[in-house]
């Protein structure tokens, strides 16, 4: 069973909110066909970092580096 996030909150479907901080998300990228996973420190372009730049094939995969990332920075 997964860890319970104290600072994360769901606000979408694969959108994460970390306190006053930052958003996580997931993205699918129809030109390389998988999964991006994208960290965003505010709404322009050049505030937002790809994660491990690596592209997952498969949603679950995706997900499954998103919830070690947010347990790894689950400080408030």
């Amino acid at each position: 069973m997964a860890k319970r996030l104290k600072c994360w909150k769901k606000i979408r479907n694969n959108v994460w909110k970390k306190e006053r901080e930052s958003i996580l998300e997931i993205r699918y990228d129809g030109i390389l066909k998988g999964y991006d996973i994208v960290l965003a420190k505010g709404l322009a372009p050049s505030q937002q970092k790809f994660l491990n730049k690596k592209i997952r094939k498969t949603k679950s995969k995706a997900l499954s580096f998103a919830q070690k990332y947010m347990e790894e920075h689950d400080t408030c």
